[in-house]
């Protein structure tokens, strides 16, 4: 993930936000996740976390807050692709 935005020249920020969203992600998730088939969420939510990333690195943002934009993308991008899974699941 932080190689396709490094090919999108994004700024560190950018990069930063991304990485720490990611490693927060992986930290709640190892929290939560009790058992091994619980992982294929994690795997399966690769795809949201890449389009965040892409998002977050073409995206226009104020310096200040470029993390934390770039935190909000990715976490978006989470969200939709687990809504997806969770509905096409149902």
């Amino acid at each position: 993930m932080l190689a396709m935005a490094m090919l999108f020249k994004a700024s560190r920020a950018v990069l930063g936000g991304v990485a720490l969203t990611m490693a927060l992600y992986l930290y709640l998730f190892d929290s939560w996740a009790t058992e091994s088939m619980a992982w294929l969420f994690y795997l399966f939510s690769f795809p949201g976390v890449l389009v965040g990333a892409l998002l977050a690195s073409v995206a226009p943002s104020r310096k200040p807050y470029e993390v934390l934009i770039a935190a909000g993308w990715v976490i978006l991008g989470i969200v939709v692709n687990l809504t997806i899974m969770l509905i096409t699941m149902a």
